[in-house]
């Protein structure tokens, strides 16, 4: 919500180092335990409609989260974290890693992955799953980011059927320095995704079905 409004749907615009992380259907955004924490460097949130600015999906705010970028000649950096704990199950299992590199010709190069694992139970929990990679170029005034990302929950209410989210994120971007006042930045974006793909959809009784069984055919519409 922001401001007491209700933002799930295309009213809020998530930008990962300038890739927009919307889903193409309805808009949605999951945050939860989707990205890693140790490689950002800051969030930038704009609390008010910026569609002006960044387009489609950004009536109500923009958050935009910026990863690591060098600052030395080297900077590696990794974590991981396994738990468990009973009764009533709660484990995470997180391996998050980075690499930054800054060369004397000016060109940087920013690299990270991550595997993120939670298993929720508290009575017919679910599973999440969360895996991908980014990486940032940047030589004086180009810029290159690539991302991917594959996001996977379980849905108790449907039988325990995954719902996937995958998607791989590309920019490319260059600035033109017209004068000391006056700048044209272009940028390319692409994005290709699979926003919601329900497998392990469960047999369920079917009245008018010889076998007595079939599956929920409506939600992979």
């Amino acid at each position: 919500t922001v401001r007491g409004n209700t933002a799930h749907e295309a009213k809020i615009l998530l930008l990962i180092d300038g890739h927009q992380i919307n889903d193409v259907s309805l808009g949605y955004s999951l945050l939860f335990q989707r990205f890693p924490l140790n490689n950002i460097d800051r969030i930038e949130i704009i609390r008010g409609a910026g569609s002006a600015i960044y387009g489609g999906m950004a009536g109500l705010a923009v958050i935009n989260i910026l990863t690591k970028r060098p600052t030395s000649a080297q900077e590696v950096g990794f974590s991981s974290v396994v738990g468990n704990t009973t009764p009533t199950t709660l484990m995470r299992n997180n391996v998050e890693a980075y690499a930054l590199t800054k060369f004397t010709n000016g060109l940087q190069i920013s690299v990270s992955g991550y595997r993120l694992d939670d298993f929720v139970n508290f009575e017919k929990g679910a599973n999440i799953s969360s895996t991908g990679f980014n990486v940032n170029i940047k030589f004086k005034k180009l810029d290159i980011g690539f991302m991917q990302n594959t996001y996977r929950t379980t849905l108790p209410q449907l039988g325990n059927a995954n719902v996937n989210v995958n998607g791989l994120f590309f920019n490319i971007g260059y600035r033109f320095d017209i004068n000391d006042k006056f700048v044209v930045y272009t940028k390319l974006s692409v994005k290709e995704q699979n926003p919601y793909n329900f497998t392990d959809i469960p047999l369920v009784p079917a009245l008018f079905n010889p076998t007595g069984t079939a599956r929920l055919e409506l939600i992979t519409v």
